[in-house]
């Protein structure tokens, strides 16, 4: 459901909107809320979009989850950043979408055979300008988080520097190997 830019800027249509989307009688603490940010949320949205009408869905979606999940919340205080996590959440989603769809349609000029997203994955980058004149400092790496289980996914290089895929939950082990490997967890004396 859309509207037009003009009302946008009214928190009384904003109000008058909520009750039609949450049917009669509608929660007054949510239209509240709705009066009070859904502007804010909007422009945020519109800002991450690009598209006005997708930004209002996503506000208007999130509005509606809050709404039915109302009588979950354990302090009405929760709604407001649920509700912001919501929208950025809904952008997100919407930009992957967008993204997918972009790619879809070039699949045959690029010739991939299938695309793969993964959230639980940490990239960890080792720049230096050393790399150049010293050999094997991508190996010494790479033997170090073998030794310590991690599993690289995925490697890139260039002259200065190389970086690595690895699962998130190896993050933090795998930066402190790798500090304590080129020294840089001693402390200057």
């Amino acid at each position: 459901m859309s509207t037009d830019s003009a009302s946008l800027d009214r928190p009384e249509a904003f109000a008058a909107l909520s009750r039609s989307v949450f049917g009669k009688p509608a929660r007054d603490s949510v239209a509240d809320l709705y009066a009070a940010h859904a502007l804010s949320l909007t422009r945020l949205a519109h800002v991450m979009l690009g598209d006005r009408a997708a930004a209002e869905d996503v506000v208007q979606d999130a509005f509606c989850g809050v709404y039915r999940r109302w009588d979950q919340l354990e302090d009405p205080a929760g709604a407001l950043p649920y509700v912001r996590s919501s929208v950025l959440n809904g952008c997100r989603t919407a930009l992957r979408r967008r993204a997918r769809a972009a790619l879809d349609g070039i699949r045959t000029q690029i010739g991939y055979a299938e695309l793969l997203a993964d959230p639980n994955v940490a990239k960890i980058s080792v720049v230096g300008v050393g790399m150049r004149s010293h050999a094997g400092v991508a190996a010494q790496a790479f033997r170090a988080l073998a030794e310590r289980s991690i599993n690289i996914r995925a490697i890139t290089t260039s002259e200065i520097k190389f970086s690595l895929l690895i699962d998130a939950a190896f993050t933090e082990l795998a930066v402190r190997t790798l500090h304590s490997l080129y020294g840089l967890d001693k402390t200057a004396a």
